[in-house]
């Protein structure tokens, strides 16, 4: 009789463990959902406000545009000096390799100063932190340009200060905010959603490469084109983002083993004294790998 009861209690203990073993469980499943659901909403407003801002820096360039004398124009928008296609070889008869552009898309004031084409002192308003706009035609990114006191507030905050975890594309702390470096070095977030720089590996590609040879920088002291030359997966660790060069020897051979590494030619010339731009994002091939866009930034006429 007393073995029964021992079973009996024994049989309750285990349901009684299943039940809240259970109940641990919907608990877990219900708190990843709601944190899933946060990121979701935190990562749409991230979206949402880069989107918008996007948006109201295209309508007021429009009507800086309208307002720029004519006279005043520079040699027209870069795309329009380029293929159709956006991107045919520099070895194609008769088409201009990236770095043959026309000019940036600058206007030129009267006086002969550089105007952006992006109205910055309304951007400064609610972004005072922004240097510069980054866009590239046919593809998510078209985004501000933040650089802060450090490289870590906008990791997790938007252009505006806003708390998100999308962070913003930021300018790298150890650069002169005005593109002056040899290297101006951008990092931007690898979401899955694809927004930031979640496609920046897409370079990765040739075919990609070929749709996209040109990044557009626009920042305060004026506007210029970015000729894309290199793509590659580097050791974030060991990589060193440097922003400027000893000599030239160091030079051409940051150069030389970015071009090798890259798994496609694209006729860009980059020289000693020219300014690069170099994007970075996140990659997942081993830890600390790090995925990086190189251009030659064009130097308006």
């Amino acid at each position: 009789m007393g073995t029964n009861k021992k079973r009996a209690r024994r049989r309750r203990g285990r349901r009684v463990l299943s039940a809240f073993a259970l109940l641990a469980c919907i608990a877990g499943a219900a708190c990843f959902v709601r944190l899933g659901a946060q990121e979701l909403m935190e990562r749409q407003a991230g979206d949402d406000f880069y989107a918008a801002l996007a948006a109201r820096v295209e309508a007021e360039a429009a009507v800086l545009a309208d307002e720029t004398p004519r006279a005043a124009q520079s040699g027209g928008q870069a795309e329009e000096s380029l293929p159709a296609d956006g991107g045919a070889s520099a070895e194609d008869a008769d088409l201009p390799a990236p770095e043959e552009s026309a000019g940036p898309a600058a206007g030129v004031a009267q006086d002969g100063a550089p105007v952006s084409a992006i109205d910055f002192g309304a951007i400064w308003e609610t972004c005072p932190d922004v240097v510069g706009w980054l866009r590239i035609e046919g593809t998510v990114i078209d985004y501000p340009i933040v650089q802060g006191e450090d490289n870590e507030f906008y990791l997790n905050h938007l252009a505006d200060g806003t708390q998100n975890s999308a962070g913003s594309i930021m300018l790298d702390q150890a650069n002169s905010g005005d593109f002056s470096d040899g290297i101006s070095i951008l990092h931007g977030h690898h979401m899955r959603s694809g927004s930031m720089f979640g496609d920046l590996d897409e370079y990765g590609s040739e075919d990609y490469y070929r749709e996209h040879p040109v990044i557009r920088l626009y920042t305060p002291a004026g506007d210029c084109d970015v000729a894309v030359f290199a793509a590659y997966t580097v050791d974030g660790y060991a990589f060193g983002y440097p922003t400027s060069f000893a000599d030239e020897a160091s030079f051409d051979s940051f150069v030389r083993r970015a071009v090798s590494a890259t798994g496609y030619e694209t006729g860009v010339t980059v020289e000693y004294g020219d300014r690069m731009l170099l994007l970075s994002t996140c990659a997942y091939s081993f830890e600390g790998a790090r995925f990086v866009v190189l251009g030659k930034i064009i130097e308006p006429d």
